[in-house]
């Protein structure tokens, strides 16, 4: 690569980890269509899951949620288990086109409700339910293609959170989707020298995006902040939308 292209790639991956920082989401999203532009994607998404698993730790070092909160959410996150290792083990042979077209339709749709505030919200007894279908398809999209993103913040936003409560709760369910990808890319032997000293050096822009994440997230009030999340959403939806149909890598 040119060293046009070196700054381009580390712009991208600073504003992904912004987005990260400020709205909990994005992060994937947002950087592993642009490192496709100079890998091959099945590449990408190895290479920024180590990244990822960074951004997460220290997102949760600023601070907790009531246990309350955290029991909310556990069955998604064990069934978000099983579908990351399933889409992990299918990295290589599944076609996720429709399936990115489907949830990148219903997150762009989400966003455009949520800004005409039309925020209809989960009852408990529908959370019995819903929550571990979404985490089994937040896992498999997250196994295959690093993006979990939009389905969990649709449903957290579906459950009224406080900013911070979501930023954490999102970041938490990140966190073990990403760390049982890893473990799962670590044992089929997808990582090596070359592509872990590339994820390397990737650290240093994302810890920058993300600290500057942290300032805007401290500046926004909670309408403004459900206002970029929606955005984040619409923009990672409109991203999964034309992954789908090939229109960009």
């Amino acid at each position: 690569m040119q060293p046009a292209d070196f700054v381009f790639l580390f712009g991208a991956v600073a504003f992904g980890a912004l987005a990260k920082g400020a709205t909990g989401l994005g992060f994937p999203l947002i950087t592993v269509p642009i490192i496709a532009l100079f890998v091959e994607p099945r590449m990408a998404v190895i290479l920024i899951s180590v990244p990822n698993m960074m951004v997460n730790f220290l997102i949760l070092g600023r601070g907790g949620v009531p246990l309350g909160e955290v029991k909310r959410v556990w069955p998604l996150a064990v069934a978000g288990v099983l579908g990351v290792v399933a889409g992990a083990n299918l990295l290589a042979i599944l076609d996720t086109s429709v399936l990115s077209v489907l949830l990148g339709s219903i997150s762009v749709a989400f966003a455009l409700l949520g800004w005409l505030e039309f925020n209809p919200k989960l009852a408990p007894r529908g959370e019995t339910f819903v929550g571990p279908a979404v985490g089994l398809v937040s896992g498999l999209l997250q196994g295959s293609t690093g993006a979990s993103g939009p389905p969990l913040a649709m449903y957290l936003y579906s459950l009224g959170l406080a900013k911070r409560y979501f930023v954490y709760l999102i970041t938490a369910l990140f966190l073990v989707f990403n760390s049982v990808q890893v473990l799962t890319f670590l044992t089929l032997g997808l990582y090596d020298g070359e592509n872990l000293f590339q994820a390397a050096l990737m650290l240093a822009p994302t810890l920058v995006g993300l600290l500057l994440g942290f300032v805007v997230q401290d500046r926004l009030n909670q309408r403004m902040f459900n206002r970029l999340m929606l955005t984040v959403v619409a923009f990672t939806g409109a991203n999964l939308l034309l992954r789908g149909l090939h229109i960009i890598s």
